[in-house]
């Protein structure tokens, strides 16, 4: 499903309160401006909530809504 969405596929918010987000994945890139083009790419959107004050990780939203990070290697 690479990137492509699906009509038949129904994803849960993570906030949803019946199914709690279950997994955070947290990527690890060599180059994080490359790595986020790559992610907002196949669809990701970049979370308003930015909490590292480094540039360390940044947060991201997959299609469904469920956060995962790239972080910096």
């Amino acid at each position: 499903m690479r990137g492509e969405s699906s009509e038949r596929h129904r994803g849960v918010p993570h906030h949803c309160a019946e199914r709690p987000q279950q997994l955070h994945i947290d990527l690890t890139v060599t180059d994080m401006d490359k790595a986020e083009q790559q992610v907002l790419e196949i669809g990701a959107t970049k979370h308003e909530h930015q909490p590292s004050e480094d540039d360390s990780f940044r947060v991201f939203l997959d299609p469904t809504g469920h956060p995962f990070c790239l972080c910096r290697d």
